[in-house]
């Protein structure tokens, strides 16, 4: 038996299968999640124990005969050749010429792998089962399966003699990416500006990446809702350039599309000047004793400043004590932050205020999987004497203790397991509108509950106590002027060489290092401030085209420009900002190439909360969900698709569907789940609004509605009509129009970015359909039965058999997002198609089915997607071969997310080197 036969007889299988007692042709309502699963498992297993008895059986035949189509394929004149004679030429050949593609010009193998673009082409279509036409007569599988073999080996010799893969363009910052750049470059506790570029605005810090896990509830906002979302901490007067379209059916972040004028360079140099001089920035800026501060002259005190715990809390603690010495200037009944982490129940502080009618000191915790507070009556007066005193709060598994100079103030029994594994700094003095008023000094944080006795001699001023089990401390500035031991200058060099390296993301050259030194020497000369030199030194490094531009080569004042490159690659692809200190300090060693270091780098970067800028970048723009916001539904035919405001109509639903989708690919994203899920999941995010808008409800607020923080909860699916980013409210709302769906614009939209293939606009002079309520009720006529009537058009046919079966599939849904059986002309719903040729549906849930069938044709789009967002330039030809080998690799782990990410990035198609 020929390999060729046995696919042949296996392409039969699951219809077979499907037939023997009725067995998967049960016909189950929608909603019935577990049985569809349950069914598809039963035929699968069916489907593979047949086929292993047909391996078997071949197994045993002839290694000759097995062998033999892949000589044929070799042969163009007895292979492909004829293949191509009987059922391609006649739309590809002399007489007609569909495409533009005229196959009957290529005789030999050599003749066609002089067109590889073409070659890829008849790939794709082959196993897409898009050519030939439906309506045509067709090659059997043996015939797709030989012409597939030759294709793919002309392919492969067609990209031996091909350019080596196009290195990764020369291109400016993206607004979103300037933005987050600043704000790492100088740690700055605000924004720079308020852009709707990041779409979810997180109220409760619901977005934890090395908890991998997401919670029950995110309190969200959505920028696009309105002004409500600019009540943000951002610096003042400082306004971002014009947004940065994205490439079609590509991302913002694409070189060919981010030009640099002269007028936007003059932009540019007025941003950085803004940014410095902004009223707010010096309050803000984290580093500015570090850059700005006049070594001459005491630091800064902007704020009391937080505490970086030991890496050794999250493996070594038994418990906790906060420790701290206190002078307040006055007492509150709102509480006064002594030190506090927050992280939602996680949260761990010491306080001293009033709650539920007690005023005292305050200590709390996450503890057992929820946030555990006590406080302790202490006399207002006790504390603000003006004297200094000593505080503590200790917890040590079984019970938490309060102290105030020494002595036990109170206790309260609690039994449980610290939540030790929170990387965020600890605050001191400050907590949004909770701020210390007065002095603080000596703040420790132990890993350890400590005893009374070790209490009352920190009490008494002892220094040495539980030395080791110290995790983080803080102490306020010595008071005394400092002494400086070298000249201003040579200080003022040294900060700009340190800041120089992370702006431009390697050193600068000497010639470089020293335009911006004299520059300082200049201007201190002429003005004697220190922090004016300095400002004017930094605005002109953050208009410079090396911090402004991304994927520069190197200084050549290193030799490890590789690896700074790839630092510069991976900080941009992950974190759409610049690289951190542990990033640059191993680009400095030469060990970031290390195939065993990056990948330890991924999986921090992973895990650390700026990676939120990759959700908030990659996502929006995969989904083309800003397409959403011009979407605008018949006001009077859908009145209630609006709401709120002083009119009642200010604000759209579709601003809630918007963050649905979103929500979903962050689950996926942190809990490192299947790309399938967004597919089909049995969980979503929904807000009330949301979920009684699915039930044909529609909620009505007030004129007073909250629009700035709204719960999103995380919902169980049993109904696989919902489940993925698909079927979303904000997918459909978006492709649709103001009176009707449109399966046109859906089919397209999931033929581009579920499979990343964009079908070509239509000719110009095509009219459009007239398919609205009143012509269709006319006619007697569904849409897709008007379609039928447009598709008789041979220009339109083609492109028609491909995404016609994707957007019926999701005619159920109107163009609201709610679920429907029949038209408003009375007509059914028709939603039934063949996805690929090859694999028939009845509904969406069929069609799901369908699209998980192909799951590898999904992931290898996805994966295009990914990289051509990673490497910030479209695709080539030969970046195939990276697609193939990351989809291969990471169909070992079931597609996982982040897997996904991690073998794009190790890849050496994303780690290569200058040459």
């Amino acid at each position: 038996m020929s390999v060729f036969a046995l696919k042949k007889i296996l392409s039969a299988i699951p219809d077979r299968i499907g037939s023997i007692g009725g067995v998967c042709n049960i016909p189950y309502p929608p909603n019935s999640f577990n049985k569809q699963r349950g069914c598809l498992e039963l035929k699968s297993n069916s489907l593979a124990a047949t086929k292993f008895i047909l391996f078997a059986a071949l197994a045993c035949s002839s290694p000759v005969k097995a062998q033999a189509p892949s000589a044929k394929a070799n042969d163009f004149g007895k292979g492909i050749g004829p293949i191509l004679q009987e059922y391609c030429y006649d739309c590809h050949g002399s007489k007609k010429t569909k495409g533009k593609v005229k196959l009957t010009d290529y005789r030999s193998w050599s003749d066609l792998e002089k067109n590889p673009e073409l070659i890829e082409k008849m790939i794709e279509a082959l196993e897409k089962n898009e050519m030939p036409p439906e309506e045509k007569d067709q090659p059997s599988g043996a015939q797709r399966e030989l012409m597939l073999v030759g294709l793919e080996k002309a392919f492969k010799n067609a990209a031996a003699n091909s350019q080596p893969a196009a290195p990764l363009r020369l291109r400016r910052m993206n607004r979103f990416e300037y933005g987050n750049a600043v704000r790492d470059l100088f740690d700055l506790k605000s924004w720079v500006y308020s852009i709707n570029d990041r779409i979810i605005r997180n109220h409760n810090n619901y977005f934890r990446p090395e908890t991998g896990k997401m919670p029950e509830v995110a309190r969200v906002g959505n920028r696009i809702m309105g002004l409500q979302q600019l009540l943000e901490n951002r610096l003042l007067g400082v306004m971002a350039f014009p947004k940065d379209p994205p490439a079609e059916n590509g991302f913002n972040n694409r070189g060919d599309h981010l030009s640099l004028t002269p007028t936007l360079m003059q932009a540019f140099l007025e941003l950085s000047r803004s940014v410095v001089n902004a009223e707010n920035f010096d309050e803000n800026c984290q580093i500015w004793n570090d850059l700005f501060q006049d070594p001459s002259k005491k630091p800064s005190r902007t704020g009391f400043g937080s505490i970086t715990v030991d890496k050794s809390v999250a493996t070594r603690s038994t418990g906790l004590t906060l420790s701290a010495w206190i002078r307040p200037s006055k007492t509150t009944e709102k509480w006064q932050t002594i030190v506090r982490r927050e992280d939602s129940w996680r949260r761990q502080l010491l306080a001293i205020g009033g709650t539920d009618g007690t005023w005292g000191i305050w200590m709390g915790a996450g503890i057992e999987g929820r946030y555990v507070e006590f406080g302790a009556p202490v006399k207002p007066n006790a504390l603000a004497d003006g004297k200094w005193h000593h505080v503590a709060g200790t917890f040590d598994g079984k019970q938490m203790n309060l102290y105030v100079d020494g002595k036990q103030v109170g206790s309260k029994a609690i039994v449980g397991k610290l939540y030790t594994q929170s990387a965020e700094p600890m605050h001191i003095g400050s907590h949004q509108n909770e701020p210390f008023h007065g002095d603080l000094n000596d703040v420790r944080l132990f890993r350890s509950g400590l005893s009374k006795l070790q209490i009352e001699e920190i009490a008494k001023g002892n220094q040495d106590v539980a030395k080791e089990e110290i995790v983080g401390r803080w102490k306020r500035d010595n008071d005394e002027e400092p002494e400086l031991k070298q000249p201003i200058e040579r200080i003022a060099h040294e900060r700009i060489r340190k800041f120089l390296l992370r702006a431009f993301r390697s050193p600068a050259d000497t010639k470089t290092l020293n335009l911006y030194t004299e520059y300082f020497d200049k201007q201190y000369k002429k003005s004697g401030d220190f922090t004016t030199s300095m400002k004017d030194v930094v605005s002109g490094a953050l208009a410079s085209p090396r911090f402004i531009m991304v994927h520069d080569e190197a200084s050549g004042v290193s030799s490890n420009y590789d690896s700074f490159n790839l630092a510069t690659r991976l900080s941009f692809f992950l974190w759409s900002s610049i690289p951190d200190d542990e990033l640059l300090v191993l680009a400095g060693e030469g060990k970031l190439q290390n195939s065993e270091v990056i990948g330890e780098q991924v999986d921090r970067m992973l895990n650390d909360r700026r990676v939120k800028n990759f959700c908030d970048s990659f996502a929006p723009q995969w989904l083309k969900i800003n397409n959403l916001v011009s979407a605008s539904p018949d006001f009077k035919t859908h009145r209630d698709y609006y709401f709120g405001g002083d009119d009642k109509i200010s604000y759209k639903r579709g601003m809630h569907m918007m963050l649905e989708p979103l929500l979903n690919f962050e689950t996926v994203f942190i809990e490192n789940r299947p790309i399938m899920e967004l597919i089909d999941s049995d969980f979503t995010y929904r807000s009330h609004l949301l979920e009684e808008w699915y039930q044909g409800r529609a909620a009505t607020y007030g004129i007073n509605v909250n629009l700035r923080d709204i719960n999103f909860t995380r919902t169980p699916l049993k109904d696989r009509r919902y489940g993925g980013v698909i079927t979303t409210g904000a997918v459909m709302v978006m492709t649709s129009g103001p009176f009707r769906s449109l399966p046109i614009t859906r089919g397209s939209w999931v033929s581009s970015v579920i499979f990343n293939d964009p079908p070509e606009p239509p000719p110009d002079d095509v009219p459009d359909l007239k398919a609205d309520d009143t012509t269709l009720k006319e006619q007697g006529l569904t849409v897709r039965q008007k379609l039928n009537q447009h598709r008789e058009d041979s220009r339109c046919a083609s492109c028609h058999q491909k995404i016609d079966p994707l957007g019926f599939a999701l005619e159920n849904y109107d163009l609201l997002g709610r679920w429907r059986d029949e038209y408003r002309t009375g007509l059914k719903v028709d939603a039934s198609g063949i996805l690929f040729g090859k694999h028939a549906f009845k509904d969406v849930v069929g069609f799901k089915d369908a699209v998980l069938a192909e799951k590898d044709l999904f992931a290898k789009a996805f994966i295009k997607h990914l990289l051509s967002y990673g490497l910030g330039r479209e695709l080539t030809l030969i970046d195939r071969f990276a697609v193939d080998e990351i989809t291969k690799a990471s169909k070992k782990d079931n597609y996982k997310l982040r897997n996904i990410i991690k073998y794009t990035v190790v890849h050496p198609i994303f780690n290569q080197k200058r040459k």
